[in-house]
């Protein structure tokens, strides 16, 4: 079953053109019991791969104040195709997670706050709460999430997802899911995203 999963992953975004995919690599950077330093290059298209979206380098880091409270911050650098060509847009964010961990599985409840610099001056600022439910004793280690979004203008979006994790080697590991996320029409109305981040840890995973 597991693996059939995997397949439908791949065969999404050859079988329907609307839905976008997210493509990165991944590298840890720190990994100590306080802190942990991530850094990734990402491209996202549509179209089956044939539409580039944006192209985007990202530093997450995450600050374990104690078992259960660990602030958490991110910046995004993009350059994104528009009707008028290639522009810049930045994005910085900040917030906090609450890991609770039992013997196989992992709950996690985030609470994060953006700020994004677009181009020809415009900014725009975004809430984000997400909560996560990863199974770490079985095979590929899903997870569960929904993540509510809003803006100054309300309701923004609501992203319900499911991810799996793929081991490629000792410290390698695919990251692999699917988000559908239901948006007002003043944004662009609903979409799809399929996601493969190839992520490589300090530790064995």
């Amino acid at each position: 079953m597991a693996y059939g999963v995997l397949a439908l992953l791949f065969a999404l975004p050859l079988a329907a053109a609307d839905i976008e995919n997210w493509s990165g690599v991944e590298l840890e950077l720190v990994n100590t019991n306080r802190w942990i330093l991530r850094t990734r290059g990402e491209i996202r298209t549509a179209d089956a791969f044939r539409q580039v979206l944006n192209v985007r380098g990202i530093a997450d880091v995450r600050y374990s104040v104690a078992p259960k409270f660990s602030l958490v911050s991110r910046f995004d650098y993009v350059e994104g195709k528009t009707r008028i060509g290639w522009e810049e847009a930045s994005r910085i964010g900040g917030g906090f997670e609450l890991p609770f961990r039992g013997e196989s599985r992992t709950f996690t409840a985030r609470t994060f706050v953006e700020h994004s610099w677009l181009p020809r001056g415009q900014t725009y600022d975004r809430f984000r709460e997400r909560l996560a439910l990863r199974w770490t004793r079985v095979p590929l280690k899903p997870q569960v999430m929904a993540e509510v979004l809003a803006d100054s203008q309300g309701w923004a979006a609501m992203r319900p997802s499911f991810t799996v994790l793929v081991p490629v080697a000792q410290y390698v590991e695919l990251d692999m899911g699917y988000h559908f996320e239901f948006r007002p029409g003043r944004l662009g109305g609903n979409r799809q995203m399929v996601y493969t981040y190839l992520r490589f840890r300090r530790h064995p995973r």
